[in-house]
């Protein structure tokens, strides 16, 4: 099901590409390099009892990405990060097809499609070049260099990905929103409509306390 709209926008983890793709970042560093994980220890533990509150799960995201990053280049993550988006989206399996499909679909048929997510940028543009979906839009979180590494310097979260999405040009109110997340209320509420991707019976009903004015559609996709 696509929803025909002007100006399209999407999340990324659980839309388009099956699972979270900053997990599968680090789970990738943690296997090649495991004393990283030691170091990540407390702000993994951080980031588990954060909660619902979105600054604080933006502190713990940065502490846990920044003990990951020690000891690697900016340009050097960038070009990893690039690479690994790229076989998201050309793995069997890995992409959300019918995520991908409702982009491609939107881009054909000359709609305005903008990515925004807290997914490391690079990764995402490798991705959206993988998919075959170069006509995107897009916003992530990005990147900066740090003493002994890098560091994310810009968490496009929660209510940032408005703020990012104005940035590129495109201020709502959008025609539609697509997301599989409670932390996108923001963006749904700046939606004449939203679609919920493969939501529990929780985010669905959520969603629709959070936001009465706003028509939602649930959808599953594979």
């Amino acid at each position: 099901m696509v929803e025909h709209a002007t100006t399209a926008v999407f999340d990324f983890d659980g839309v388009l590409v099956r699972d979270d793709s900053t997990v599968a970042y680090l789970r990738r560093q943690g296997t090649r390099r495991p004393w990283l994980v030691a170091g990540a220890v407390p702000a993994l533990a951080a980031f588990a009892v954060t909660g619902r509150s979105a600054l604080l799960r933006s502190h713990a995201s940065r502490a846990t990405l920044r003990a990951f990053f020690v000891g690697t280049r900016l340009e050097t993550l960038t070009t990893e990060l690039e690479a690994l988006g790229h076989e998201l989206a050309t793995t069997p399996g890995l992409p959300l097809a019918d995520g991908v499909a409702a982009a491609a679909a939107h881009l054909a048929d000359g709609d305005r499609v903008v990515v925004l997510s807290a997914a490391l940028e690079p990764l995402l543009r490798g991705f959206l070049e993988g998919a075959g979906l170069e006509g995107a839009a897009y916003a992530g979180s990005r990147l900066g260099p740090a003493p002994g590494g890098a560091r994310m310097r810009d968490h496009n979260f929660h209510d940032r990905k408005v703020e990012r999405a104005r940035l590129l040009g495109a201020p709502p109110p959008w025609d539609v929103a697509y997301t599989d997340s409670s932390s996108d209320l923001p963006l749904l509420r700046n939606a004449r409509r939203g679609v919920l991707v493969n939501p529990s019976s929780r985010l669905s009903a959520q969603v629709r306390a959070a936001l009465p004015d706003v028509p939602v559609t649930d959808v599953r996709w594979t």
